[in-house]
């Protein structure tokens, strides 16, 4: 069975590149452009084995979405790849250690790197 893969984020050209990508090495990859879709999808299929966040989106940030993740016990175990051009040590510290995400990935970024670091999270599963 394929291991599932959530792509949220509010540029699409980001969401297709990321599903393709991870379709075309094994993984089942949907996506969707913003954390309110994210949510609600959630809330009915708590399948998967990563989530790829965006921090900065209109209307529900990544933030608001890790919240909602901590908050529901069947999605707080779900690793989460936070994606983002924040590169400030203010922000890493955030994502990695106030919000518990599994990893920080910050825009534009070396894509061997990028399918390394999901192969690594998804093989912890």
């Amino acid at each position: 069975m394929k291991k599932r893969v959530l792509i949220v984020d509010n540029d699409d050209t980001i969401v297709t590149m990321i599903e393709m990508l991870l379709d075309n090495i094994g993984y089942e990859a949907r996506g969707v452009l913003n954390g309110g879709t994210a949510i609600k999808m959630l809330e009915t299929d708590a399948n998967y084995d990563l989530i790829i966040l965006d921090v900065m989106m209109p209307s529900v940030n990544g933030w608001q979405v890790m919240e909602f993740l901590k908050a529901d016990k069947r999605l707080g175990s779900i690793p989460v790849m936070l994606m983002t051009a924040k590169a400030d040590d203010e922000s890493i510290s955030k994502g990695l250690h106030d919000e518990h995400a599994a990893d920080y990935i910050i825009k534009p970024f070396e894509m061997d790197d990028f399918i390394h670091r999901i192969n690594k999270l998804v093989g912890q599963r």
